[in-house]
């Protein structure tokens, strides 16, 4: 047993020896292990196992990898295994910071201060580029406006020479980027790019119409043809258009005493209803356009005096009076506002002209448009209505309801100009028998095509009397409505318009109250021989329906009017 005990021992002895001597070849750099030191740096106690001596390192190589810990304003590096950080009290170890990062060689450690300093160095230094970055942008946009304003007086100094526009970063970028064609790109870019496709489609169809460059005397044509909705369209395009349409070459014009800048060619397109001022407010008179008072309105009732001066640069037609207290004077004024304009028919009735009155206007308005005159109910009477005859230079004109009577149509009848009027209203006046014969009489020689004569108090012996003169005059259309004609009157009335040179068309006997169904049999025998084309036979008391329907198949030509 000893012996064995002994033979053990030195194999362990050996085997020893020898792997101590196999560790050293390995490794030359083997060393035993060193003691656990306490050592105190700055009031800092650590217990570690050294493995090499610690000095103060700057720029230095080390060949054994370690954690390095930094103080503030110290530096020393402390080869130590597996530092254990639980040591460190709160307060020390936010004082030092763990430098290792991993690298065999340091060229040195850098302090927590001073790398605070260095990233206020460097932020300085990033404002400072920034700052000069736009520096030198704003100096290329002034080279830039600088080389546009030499180029411009270079072309004008000689417009023959051209210069190439210098190109800025920002366009060269553009020209250098790849287009790829077909590439979906992102939604923004195609919402862009149909942009400015609508942009460039909307820029060529300016470009067309520019290029056909029309003379303003065939777009004025042109416009007139166009309807009231479709022009206030096209009087949006562009200036030029609203020049043409409106007469104003500033947008926006307020006001009556603002007159167009030019005459626009007489249209169709207007307001299609009479404009009736006595409704419209102070406020809205005067916030009126005075586009739509120059070249919009053409029927106007009730127009104040005030704008009476501003009608002869209107379009208006046809101004209506009625019921507006115009005296003498106020007409007399209104006449002659009227000689220049394009009103064509004024509506004088009902009002206190008088004679006077009536034959101051109709003396002013002689040189005028006017075509149709009403001045019915004005009490106009016998006295002076042959000078008032003189001055009738209108195709037509109403004096019914007035104070006229036999004595006065005489003299009336007798100063009628031979060219007009063509159609004479005296309905509703004092006229009677005497007056209607004086009447035919003296329109021989005249141009009266239509004479209304109704509710004048005619019997048959009047009737009876004008029927032989008929066929002397021009007259086309009779009305002897509302009389006291019996079936005699009416039947001799018929046979006036027989034979040659006779011209009566239109022939109105209604609610004469005498008529009934044997005179209106008899009147159909004598209609063979005349030209009349229309009768209008309507009564208080019907013509019976076999006696109509006789009539309409004994004379289809005829329009027979029954009720």
């Amino acid at each position: 047993m000893k012996k064995q005990y002994k033979y053990l021992i030195r194999q362990i002895r050996i085997c020893s020896l020898v792997m101590g001597l196999l560790l050293q070849g390995c490794n030359k750099r083997y060393k035993p292990p060193g003691l656990v030191v306490d050592k105190q740096i700055d009031n800092i106690q650590l217990a570690r196992t050294i493995q090499a001596s610690s000095k103060k390192v700057r720029n230095r190589k080390l060949d054994s990898e370690g954690p390095l810990y930094q103080k503030k304003k110290q530096l020393q590096v402390i080869k130590i295994e597996n530092p254990p950080l639980e040591d460190f009290s709160r307060n020390q170890q936010t004082e030092y910071i763990y430098a290792s990062t991993g690298k065999r060689r340091f060229e040195g450690v850098v302090d927590h201060d001073q790398k605070e300093i260095k990233r206020k160095k460097e932020g300085v230094k990033r404002r400072g580029q920034v700052t000069k970055r736009k520096r030198a942008k704003v100096q290329e946009n002034k080279k830039e406006i600088g080389g546009q304003e030499t180029e411009k007086k270079s072309r004008l100094e000689n417009p023959g020479k051209t210069k190439k526009k210098n190109k800025s970063k920002k366009e060269i970028r553009k020209e250098r980027k790849v287009s790829i064609p077909n590439s979906p790109g992102t939604r923004k870019k195609r919402v862009k790019k149909k942009r400015e496709s609508v942009k460039d489609e909307k820029n060529d169809t300016i470009i067309e119409l520019s290029l056909v460059n029309f003379p303003p005397e065939v777009l004025e044509t042109i416009l007139v043809s166009f309807s009231y909705e479709k022009i206030m369209i096209a009087r949006q395009i562009s200036r030029l258009f609203y020049a043409l349409i409106t007469g104003y070459n500033q947008v926006g014009v307020v006001g009556v005493e603002n007159k167009p800048d030019r005459s626009v060619t007489q249209s169709a397109w207007s307001y299609r209803h009479a404009i009736d001022f006595r409704k419209l407010t102070e406020k809205q008179l005067a916030s009126m356009p005075s586009f739509v008072f120059y070249q919009l309105m053409r029927e106007v009732s009730h127009l104040p005096q005030a704008y009476w001066p501003y009608i002869a640069d209107t379009q208006i037609h046809t101004v209506d009076f009625w019921e507006g207290n115009l005296g003498p004077v106020e007409v007399e004024m209104l006449g002659k506002y009227l000689q220049k304009s394009k009103v064509c028919k004024a509506y004088l009735w009902h009002n206190h002209v008088r004679t006077m009155g009536a034959q101051a206007f109709l003396e002013n308005s002689k040189s005028s448009n006017i075509k149709e005159v009403d001045l019915s109910d004005n009490q106009i009477e016998d006295k002076e209505l042959g000078e008032l005859a003189k001055f009738i230079s209108m195709p037509e004109i109403n004096l019914s309801d007035n104070k006229i009577t036999a004595k006065g149509i005489v003299k009336f009848a007798r100063n009628l100009p031979k060219s007009v009027p063509q159609k004479l209203d005296l309905t509703g006046n004092e006229i009677r028998d005497e007056g209607m014969v004086d009447m035919i009489e003296n329109l021989r020689d005249k141009t009266v095509k239509k004479l209304y004569l109704a509710c004048n108090k005619i019997t048959d012996e009047g009737a009876m009397k004008a029927a032989k003169k008929i066929k002397e005059t021009n007259l086309e259309e009779l009305c002897l409505a509302t009389n006291q004609l019996t079936n005699k009157g009416a039947v001799k009335i018929v046979k006036g318009c027989q034979g040659e040179g006779a011209k009566m068309k239109k022939l109105d006997l209604s609610f004469n109250r005498r008529i009934t169904n044997e005179g209106v049999v008899k009147i159909a025998e004598h209609v063979e021989r005349t030209v009349l084309e229309e009768i209008d036979l309507r009564q208080y008391k019907p013509i019976s329906a076999e006696t109509q329907e006789l009539l309409k198949a004994k004379c289809p030509h005829i329009k027979w009017i029954f009720t």
